[in-house]
């Protein structure tokens, strides 16, 4: 049993709800506000059959079950909307129809560590020490072949002796013995196979972007990669389209790794340069939706949009991404101040700080707002021509003359100041008093 004062009030208005017997047997309905408590089943007052207690609401005349607003109590939240408190598992707000959606908590993605490509001309010490177990090449040697790129032993096996005869400290004749003395190395590499060269990931060592084997150049920052040791046969597949190839690499990792944002940036990068603009809208609403504290991924969508002409929509987001590095550059944290400094002026001279390195900023683009660099010509983000602003002649005339520090007077004037020179060095006389023709008048 539950007393009436112990119901909940009604779900969609929050007003006071009381019992109502239905009865089945004798099709009465009466509401029973005169009991004080109630259960599942209530008594009908006319024929004393049991049926199942109803609540109707007193304002919105809405019917609820005994399980509704006597029942356990259920947690619930308020509509974002309307302020209606509904279940957690409601669906939609009976109040005013906004329709819930679930924010499942992600989990932290760990992120995968990928082996880095080589740059086209970098080598390490181990590469050298590789080419040095060539029988009659020592460090030196080594060291030239690896700076000629020459930094691996099945690069110097498909070399030819002209191309290393060509190499300072190596000659024709050295180049002979280089080639004689490589059929005694037995343990050569071993060549990875098709599925191998389709299946492992790799990151640019510049930028870190998500790469593959094959790829020759990175779609992020341009960085040209080192040939690797690939069967012909599987190189001239691979290259005989190679973005297809790259966007079909993509796509096959990104169905074992769905939530890897890495890879969702590389491929809208890849979509940005093969012009498939829509697709890689797509891809970086991805990457951006996994990681929402990338800023690159914002810089790229900001790309992105200035490709598809949406010059508005580009600034837009690229400023609010400035915008953010600015606000985070202006939060710093709390440090131990000097002794002797009083906190005031500590950040009046954080402030003067900040305002000259404002005022080193680099000129912005009229369109997106990108920064673009001092005598640039075209913007880097939206591609933009720059036109430099054209320069007044007047302006350029005054450049060439030299301001005079004092005029020339005029020799009327300086004749003047002469005189009036010698006046003042003249002894005073004082000049005979003259008679005041008032009184010549009367004489």
């Amino acid at each position: 049993m539950i007393r009436i004062a112990d119901v909940r009030p009604c779900p969609n208005c929050a007003s006071r709800v009381v019992p109502v017997c239905v009865c089945k047997a004798c099709g009465s309905v009466a509401v029973r506000a005169d009991v004080a408590e109630v259960d599942r089943k209530i008594v009908c007052a006319e024929c004393r059959a049991e049926n199942a207690t109803l609540f109707v609401c007193e304002t919105c005349n809405n019917r609820f079950l005994f399980e509704e607003v006597a029942g356990p109590h259920k947690e619930q939240f308020a509509c974002l909307l309307c302020g209606t408190f509904v279940d957690a598992d409601a669906k939609s707000c009976p109040a005013c129809g906004a329709v819930f959606e679930e924010d499942a908590t992600r989990v932290p993605i760990v992120k995968k560590e990928r082996p880095k490509r080589k740059v086209r001309g970098e080598y390490t010490d181990s590469d050298v020490d590789e080419i040095a177990r060539i029988p009659g090449v020592g460090r030196a040697k080594a060291e030239a072949l690896c700076r000629a790129g020459y930094n691996a032993l099945w690069r110097i096996k498909r070399a030819s002796v002209e191309e290393l005869g060509r190499i300072r400290l190596i000659g024709v004749r050295g180049a002979k013995m280089v080639k004689d003395s490589l059929r005694f190395i037995l343990l050569l590499p071993q060549r990875k196979s098709k599925e191998e060269i389709l299946s492992e990931e790799y990151v640019c060592p510049l930028c870190g972007c998500v790469t593959s084997l094959f790829a020759k150049t990175c779609s992020d920052c341009g960085a040209v990669f080192d040939e690797e040791e690939i069967e012909d046969e599987v190189r001239r597949e691979v290259q005989k389209d190679l973005d297809k190839g790259l966007l079909a690499f993509y796509d096959v990792h990104l169905e074992g790794a769905p939530d890897d944002s890495d890879l969702w940036y590389a491929r809208a990068l890849l979509l940005l340069d093969i012009k498939e603009l829509p697709e890689a809208m797509k891809s970086i609403d991805m990457a951006s939706r996994m990681d929402t504290s990338s800023r690159r991924a914002m810089t790229v969508r900001s790309r992105i949009l200035a490709a598809m002409r949406e010059m508005k929509q580009a600034s837009q987001v690229l400023r609010g991404t400035l915008a953010a590095i600015a606000g985070e550059t202006e939060v710093r944290p709390e440090e131990v101040p000097e002794k002797g400094k009083a906190p005031e002026e500590e950040a009046q001279a954080a402030s003067d700080a900040f305002q000259a390195l404002t005022s080193l900023a680099e000129p912005e683009c009229p369109i997106c707002g990108e920064h673009v660099l001092p005598g640039s010509i075209v913007c880097p983000a939206c591609g933009h021509r720059l036109e430099p602003e054209p320069t007044p002649k007047a302006a350029a005339e005054e450049l060439d003359v030299e301001p005079e520090a004092v005029a020339r007077p005029e020799p009327r004037f300086v004749a003047m100041k002469e005189l009036e020179k010698i006046i003042e060095q003249a002894p005073s006389i004082q000049p005979p008093k003259k008679k005041r023709p008032e009184k010549v008048l009367e004489e």
